[in-house]
């Protein structure tokens, strides 16, 4: 069985108990039959061009365990939550795509 994420097209192979789904782009689908969706409406394409006001130098580089391979996931400073990642990822780990916090670094612009 493979899932496509619907939001950024990623294909992922997966057993039928494999649920909920995080997917790389912030998208979760949590059940076989639910709609997925972006908890705070961020996509991780939006957070990378403009990162959170909060957000503070890489702290470190973590092992993924639930990745194949050798991925490091990028944690970094938060000077709400201590520490954070883009996605979510590690426990404890606030996830930028999950935060109610996260304030754009570039102030958009209305005409």
């Amino acid at each position: 069985m493979i899932w496509t994420c619907k939001n950024c097209g990623l294909v992922l192979p997966m057993e039928p108990h494999e649920f909920p789904i995080y997917c790389r782009c912030g998208l979760i689908q949590k059940t076989h039959d639910a709609e997925p969706v972006i908890p705070n409406g961020i996509t991780v394409k939006e957070i990378i061009a403009n990162p959170c006001k909060h957000q503070l130098p890489t702290i470190e580089h973590r092992e993924c365990k639930g990745c194949r391979g050798m991925v490091k996931i990028k944690v970094n400073g938060c000077e709400k939550h201590g520490e954070c990642t883009i996605v979510y990822k590690f426990a404890g780990v606030m996830a930028c795509t999950r935060c109610d916090d996260y304030l754009e670094t570039v102030e958009s612009t209305s005409v």
